[in-house]
């Protein structure tokens, strides 16, 4: 699936986290809802925080156009400062790359933008339909991991930010599997180049 240029360039992680005014030296867990804000982000970030416990993280939370979830998160966690919602943005690139572990559903092309972008994947329950194909397609291929509850999904992306083995293995599966300069063999196809 081709991607936007923007996915191709890779921010270090210390440069993005200083743009977002994030840490350094605790994880951070990016929870992408999609445009419209689908899922429990609310039982996820509980559960991520319940994993984590004691020690400090930050919970990054991305609700789209979704004002209402936001304004549910922001009731839920807003004296919390692990957590922050962000209103819709067009720096999901940044995120990406200041992230330990992506949390998202199984989109196709927000999927692609992770695994082009080399970024631990946890894939929260699809939507029936192409996202449970495009779970499985990930997956088993080891771009990602399947976690069809939020207690699940916590459980895999607390686990996979501190499992460095792991994280080495899916950033290679990612790199073998996906293309990130599709755009331009789509664009060279059809020009008949």
């Amino acid at each position: 699936i081709p991607v936007m240029r923007k996915f191709r360039d890779k921010t270090p992680a210390a440069q993005a986290r200083q743009a977002l005014s994030l840490p350094e030296g605790v994880p951070v867990f990016l929870v992408m809802t999609g445009g419209e804000g689908c899922g429990n982000a609310a039982a996820l970030t509980r559960a991520i925080l319940a994993r984590m416990g004691a020690r400090d993280c930050r919970v990054l939370v991305l609700p789209g156009r979704n004002e209402e979830l936001r304004f549910e998160l922001e009731t839920a966690f807003g004296a919390d400062p692990r957590v922050r919602t962000e209103p819709f943005t067009t720096q999901v690139p940044l995120y990406m790359d200041a992230c330990d572990v992506l949390l998202s559903k199984p989109g196709g092309i927000s999927s692609t933008e992770a695994a082009v972008k080399n970024v631990p994947l946890v894939h929260t329950a699809p939507i029936p339909g192409c996202e449970t194909l495009n779970a499985e397609f990930f997956s088993q291929r080891g771009m990602s991991i399947l976690a069809p509850s939020e207690d699940e999904a916590a459980e895999n992306a607390v686990r996979l930010a501190f499992d460095e083995g792991q994280k080495r293995r899916m950033l290679e599966a990612q790199r073998q599997y996906v293309d990130p300069c599709a755009a331009d063999a789509v664009c060279r196809e059809m020009l008949n180049i």
